[in-house]
């Protein structure tokens, strides 16, 4: 095992930008004033999204420089608080990795983790919202020098899952009624891996979860959802969440969503013994010396399609022609193909493609090598 930096560059503006529509975002920083050549003090520009950039907005400008550059800009004070927030709920999805990580006061974590998660890693950063860079290293202080942030000296806080359960809630910026249905939708995504992650890494599933809508104007909307089994299949959940919502009077615009487990239980039924491949039309074999999956999702990650072909990270996998069989417990195994595929540089993944439907290609696992 290693350790893994994950450094998140543009922590102060993605803690906004998680819950805004495509619009021009900038981030100021109250507690740090520059002087003007007029010897008066104004603030500037900590960061800014790719959409203020196009229209002429650069960090480091002053806030009249860029509201004269574009006036519709949406400006927001930093808040350091909302990052630390931020940081432990990500850690809570990232303790699906390992159990090992810690935070990394204001910036990001480090995990002590197998390499071969760092794709599965990096994809479900960037579903929720975080820009990252993720380094290697032998001890933790090595894998976040790797990752070259910038001083000060990092301090580190080891992470332990709140004995509480999963409560997580996401403001929504610039609420208008053209834009609030799509952010809506992405926001319970996030909050849901978010929950998803940290079910994983208490290796727990959920059996009751309350779904709460803010809106401008009262009453809000509250959504209980009530399970026969323990959960944490994401698309299960999103599904039946999203189906509820359907059946609601029309729903106005929401300035706050708010996800919170209200049961878990122990998952059971999933043991290394049930792991097995089989060549196409044989009845299963076990897997050879060395061939033992070293981590399971607990949640498939959608992969890009080329060509009816698997692609992670801008590299297409090399399917092989073994069939695996799924865990014990995957009550969706019938609607789907289950195989090992390669990457380009050796590495082993477990996919799955859908029978039906747009027959898309997910990733479900790693090997060791």
């Amino acid at each position: 095992m290693h350790w893994l930096g994950l450094y998140l560059p543009r922590l102060p503006l993605e803690v906004y930008s998680r819950g805004l529509p495509d619009l021009p975002l900038g981030i100021t920083d109250g507690s740090v004033l520059h002087k003007t050549l007029n010897d008066s003090y104004e603030q500037r520009l900590l960061d800014c999204n790719d959409l203020a950039q196009q229209r002429g907005i650069e960090p480091g400008q002053t806030r009249a420089v860029a509201l004269a550059h574009f006036p519709r800009l949406i400006l927001r004070e930093r808040d350091r608080a909302l990052e630390q927030t931020s940081l432990t709920r990500l850690a809570g999805w990232a303790s699906q990795f390992t159990r090992q990580l810690a935070i990394v006061e204001g910036t990001g974590l480090v995990l002590h983790a197998a390499p071969q998660v760092i794709p599965p890693l990096r994809i479900g950063l960037a579903q929720l919202g975080f820009s990252n860079r993720i380094a290697v290293g032998i001890t933790a202080q090595d894998a976040w020098a790797a990752t070259l942030a910038p001083p000060p000296h990092p301090s580190f806080r080891p992470y332990h899952p709140s004995g509480s359960g999963f409560a997580a809630s996401q403001v929504v910026e610039e609420v208008t009624d053209s834009t609030n249905g799509t952010i809506r939708h992405k926001i319970i995504h996030r909050l849901l891996l978010e929950l998803c992650g940290s079910l994983a890494g208490s290796g727990k599933g959920v059996t009751a979860l309350t779904l709460h809508l803010l809106h401008i104007a009262p009453p809000s909307t509250r959504l209980t959802l009530t399970l026969s089994t323990p959960t944490r299949d994401i698309q299960r959940l999103s599904q039946l969440l999203e189906g509820r919502l359907r059946y609601l009077d029309p729903i106005g615009p929401v300035q706050e969503i708010g996800l919170a487990a209200d049961e878990v239980a122990s998952l059971t039924g999933l043991s290394e013994k049930t792991w097995r491949y089989y060549p196409p039309g044989s009845s299963g074999a076990s897997f050879p010396a060395g061939a033992r999956p070293l981590w399971l999702l607990p949640s498939p990650l959608l992969l890009e399609g080329r060509d009816h072909q698997p692609w992670l990270e801008g590299n297409p996998l090399r399917v092989q022609q073994r069939q695996l069989t799924p865990p014990e417990g995957d009550g969706e195994s019938q609607a789907r193909d289950h195989y090992l595929a390669q990457g380009p540089t050796g590495e082993q993944w477990w996919i799955y493609r859908e029978q039906g439907g747009h027959q898309r290609w997910f990733l479900y696992g790693v090997f060791g090598e």
